[in-house]
């Protein structure tokens, strides 16, 4: 695991391209995409949204309408997404089955995404969002998945331009990796982390973080036809200490090794076979459950291992840390994906025109691609 005094000369070169301007933002990373080449633009806006009036099936609640943004306060920056993943958050919120509701309906769903500032009504110099920026929304439930949106310069966080779909989907997945690595044990290198779900974005994101903390990671996957094509493609992510293998597998390894570290998102007995190969005295995170059955704890981990099982919720985390914590998080992972060293998802990139095939790839579960909506 990098150590705090390594990684603040990284964390300083990023704390300056923060406080930079929109023009020095647009010269380091030209080459990401021509999106932003003409930004500044006037209002009226007019684009297509997402929208729902009622909870239910995201299918059949769903529509897409044309609005127009004729002016914004004072404060207010209007911003042009450019893209927005589709997650299953997204869609239990509009079913009315996520913690995080709409204020009120009708509702424009969407939790993530970037986009570019074309235009900021905040006095000059007192703002550090600028046109031409690429941001993410601060808060969840933003409303991502129209063509613009606007708020105020607190609702957003100027991130680096880098590759889109890296962009898209940095505030939810790779945040959640880095945060559970982080927040319930102190690992150091070498110290071995376990999780299910390991083709899943988290889970791909975990085998990363894992090389760049000098931490070994056993992932587990479900059985399939293509497992050694699944194995090799993950294996690029990690390094040598880097172990994927199927759920039942893992049966047969138990007695050969300890985890520090187990993370589960799936339920189930493939929570139950993680938890059993932890270490005493050490730590269970759950941030799902896709397989949609209870986690069963072992009485003997209890009172013979002592383990500990914990939750976590990023929209939580993001709610009740200092803003300061989320912006040095943020920093480190623009630095992987500025020097080359992040791979986003397995992903496709879909029409906002075609947005159902997003919607009802995603409804199926399991596909091992993430869907993301591209504005026009």
């Amino acid at each position: 695991m990098m150590s705090k005094s390594a990684t603040r000369p990284i964390l300083r070169m990023l704390g300056r391209f923060y406080a930079s301007t929109s023009s020095g933002v647009e010269a380091a990373a030209s080459s990401t995409t021509s999106t932003t080449q003409t930004v500044k633009q006037t209002l009226p806006v007019t684009g297509h949204k997402l929208a729902y009036s009622e909870f239910g099936d995201p299918s059949a609640v769903i529509r897409r309408e044309r609005f127009q943004i004729d002016a914004v306060p004072e404060n207010h920056i209007v911003v042009k997404m450019l893209a927005s993943p589709v997650n299953p958050a997204d869609l239990n919120t509009i079913q009315g089955t996520y913690p995080v509701k709409p204020a009120k309906l009708p509702a424009v769903p969407g939790n993530e995404g970037v986009g570019v500032v074309i235009k900021t009504a905040a006095i000059p110099g007192r703002d550090p969002i600028n046109e031409g920026d690429w941001v993410i929304p601060r808060t969840p439930a933003f409303g991502t998945w129209q063509a613009f949106v606007h708020g105020s310069s607190e609702d957003f966080i100027k991130i680096p331009q880098m590759d889109l779909v890296t962009a898209a989907t940095l505030s939810v997945n790779p945040c959640t990796a880095y945060r559970m690595l982080k927040d319930f044990e102190t690992l150091k290198p070498g110290d071995r982390v376990i999780q299910n779900g390991g083709n899943s974005a988290v889970g791909q994101a975990v085998i990363q973080l894992c090389r760049e903390f000098g931490l070994k990671c056993v992932s587990l996957v479900r059985p399939r036809e293509d497992f050694k094509q699944l194995k090799a493609k993950l294996m690029t992510l990690g390094n040598s200490d880097t172990i994927i293998i199927t759920d039942d597998d893992l049966r047969g390894m138990m007695r050969d090794f300890k985890a520090q570290l187990a993370l589960n998102c799936v339920g189930g007995k493939c929570a139950t076979d993680i938890m059993r190969v932890l270490d005493t005295g050490r730590t269970m995170v759950t941030y799902g459950g896709m397989s949609r059955q209870p986690v069963v704890l072992p009485t003997s981990s209890l009172i013979f291992n002592d383990v500990k099982l914990k939750g976590f919720w990023m929209t939580r985390w993001n709610r009740t840390q200092p803003h300061e914590d989320r912006k040095e998080m943020l920093e480190y992972l623009s630095n992987l994906a500025l020097t080359g060293k992040w791979i986003p998802p397995e992903h496709k990139l879909i029409p906002f025109a075609k947005y159902r095939d997003a919607l009802e790839n995603t409804m199926k579960g399991y596909t091992g691609v993430k869907y993301i909506i591209k504005f026009d």
